[in-house]
């Protein structure tokens, strides 16, 4: 070689050979992760947890899962779709609120509940997650849902039977009580709008000869003639709160009433009841229920009025006389009696 030329750099064989195999490991591990992840996503794709991801406008991606759930055919097909054409308007404010968050990165430390509404009109109550993510490049939310439907009405049905009689569908004794409770302001009321009532009377309506129906055609007929007195006492209450408190004893409020309008009801009152009680079958010479209908007593109704005023009486207090005031009417025989407390000084509002 002439004196003074360089001869080419020759690598080295071993060095090649390592960032070969460098460049391999790197390569396998690439390949697994691929591998891993291809396997994840196929895991979420055939979840039975609906899940989707949403960029705040429409939905980029959903699995099968969650696009059966509002009776789409496949994934694909849920693309594209607004917001809007799923949640209800009613929760539409709060989904956009949550979905807006989570893209600001601001963590939701309660699921999202919402009512949606599936492609034949279904409603349905699911119960989100969500987290933040990149949707190719874009950024995007990432929400897998639980369908609570089924939950929610079960837990609507145990809530309905703690307050209401489940013969009637009246209140029960505790929901008419709360009632009564919040009106009068002895117990704090969970819905924040409800203001306690200035006066209010109460009602306190009794069966006379209820026991005999009983006595002669069964439990079963009585049964079935209270509950024909209940919807009568509905028809005739409107929406003043009416509950049965046990037994043949039924108990109707009235907020703030006018002059009379306590008595006035009443009188309504005891004539459903008459009017319940008369024969479906006008008896006949001819009739085979005729003996039976003869037999049967008549059930009339004695009702105790009580009126007063909220801070002046407690619910206990006014109860009490009502059902003075009902046994007043029966010793006189007459379909109701009142007691007004509202010029009484001031008692214990508890209790």
């Amino acid at each position: 070689m002439p004196l003074g030329e360089h001869r080419p750099h020759e690598p080295d064989p071993g060095a090649l050979a390592l960032e070969v195999a460098v460049l391999r490991q790197e390569l396998a591990r690439t390949q697994a992760k691929l591998a891993e992840a291809r396997a994840l996503a196929e895991l979420v794709e055939r979840s039975p947890h609906p899940a989707l991801v949403h960029d705040g406008r429409v939905v980029l991606w959903a699995n099968d899962a969650a696009a059966h759930l509002v009776e789409l055919e496949s994934g694909q097909a849920f693309v594209g779709t607004p917001l809007v054409d799923v949640v209800e308007p009613a929760s539409q404010r709060t989904a956009w609120e949550r979905i807006a968050a989570t893209l600001r990165g601001e963590p939701l430390p309660t699921p999202g509940e919402f009512v949606i509404r599936t492609r034949s009109g279904r409603r349905v109550v699911v119960e989100t997650r969500a987290s933040r993510t990149v949707w190719r490049g874009v950024p995007a939310v990432y929400i897998v849902v639980w369908d609570v439907t089924a939950r929610r009405e079960h837990a609507a049905q145990l809530a309905w039977a703690a307050t209401h009689d489940t013969l009637t569908g009246l209140l029960n004794r505790d929901g008419i009580r709360a009632h009564l409770d919040h009106d009068l302001g002895a117990r704090p009321c969970p819905d924040p709008d409800h203001t306690p009532a200035q006066v209010m009377a109460v009602l306190l309506l009794d069966l006379d000869g209820f026991k005999a129906v009983n006595d002669r055609n069964g439990h079963a007929a009585g049964d079935a003639f209270l509950q024909a007195v209940a919807a009568a006492l509905q028809r005739t209450a409107g929406d003043h709160p009416l509950g049965r408190l046990g037994g043949d004893e039924f108990l109707c409020l009235l907020r703030d009433p006018a002059p009379g309008e306590p008595e006035a009801l009443a009188e309504r009152l005891a004539a459903a009841v008459a009017e319940t009680a008369q024969p479906q079958n006008p008896p006949t010479a001819d009739s085979a229920t005729a003996a039976t209908d003869a037999a049967v007593p008549a059930v009339t109704a004695s009702i105790g009025v009580a009126i007063g005023r909220t801070g002046q009486v407690s619910p206990s207090v006014l109860l009490a006389a009502a059902d003075a005031a009902m046994y007043r009417a029966k010793r006189r025989g007459v379909s109701h009696e009142t007691v007004d407390l509202t010029s009484v000084p001031s008692a214990p509002v508890r209790g």
